[in-house]
């Protein structure tokens, strides 16, 4: 509920409600959508408009929270670690059209929220875990199916036997942090998840950045 409320309650998410009201307003001047003029201005009651819009869907949207995976990213990078005014920010690496692919119950969403200056709660789509471990079991057939083919030939190269290695350490570690992901819930987050988290944060603020220590050149370098 906690981080349902962070989401609904940012700056920029009122505003987003506030654009159906305004063009409502500029169009049809003689529409009351304020019931009480003389006693809430209009943008205090859109505000109260949108928070109960949000208790009244609170249920629903806790459940798809909570369907999700949930773990804990912990930073062991030297980078700082950006919140905004916006904390709670969504990615999707799949695509569905002009529709668009973010939104708390859409296939693949992924989800993360800031705790402190070294941990992130991230929630993935199950579809999302499944996708990981399909995609692990045929890197694992694809790398057997290569190993019994250069072994089946004689004169196999040294360069041939370190791509094999590569390719096997690479699994190995993969389904390591998956383990890590799945049963533990708790991953390490190096520089480059510290710079793709940061790039949400920047993205979806409104009004400001933060971090524990005055770093912002990543800011300065990506903002708009």
């Amino acid at each position: 509920m906690f981080v349902v409320l962070q989401l609904s309650r940012a700056k920029s998410r009122r505003v987003d409600q506030s654009v159906i009201p305004t063009e409502v307003r500029r169009r049809w001047p003689e529409v009351k959508i304020n019931p009480a003029p003389d006693r809430i201005e209009d943008s205090e009651f859109e505000k109260l408009s949108a928070l109960k819009i949000t208790f009244d869907s609170l249920a629903q949207l806790t459940r798809l929270f909570a369907l999700k995976h949930m773990f804990l990213m912990a930073r062991i990078c030297g980078d700082e670690i950006y919140i905004s005014d916006n904390p709670v920010v969504m990615h999707n690496a799949r695509t569905f059209g002009p529709y668009g692919n973010i939104g708390v119950g859409v296939p693949g969403i992924e989800i993360y929220f800031p705790l402190s200056p070294d941990v992130v709660l991230a929630y993935y789509c199950p579809s999302s875990m499944k996708k990981i471990e399909e995609e692990q079991a045929d890197a694992e057939k694809c790398a057997s199916m290569l190993f019994a083919t250069q072994f089946s030939r004689e004169g196999i190269s040294r360069a041939e036997v370190l791509q094999l290695e590569q390719m096997r350490a690479e699994i190995k570690r993969s389904k390591d942090y998956y383990r890590l992901l799945k049963e533990h819930r708790v991953v390490p987050m190096d520089s480059q998840n510290g710079l793709f988290l940061n790039s949400l944060q920047v993205r979806a603020s409104y009004r400001f950045v933060a971090a524990a220590r005055s770093n912002f050149s990543f800011v300065k370098k990506n903002a708009f």
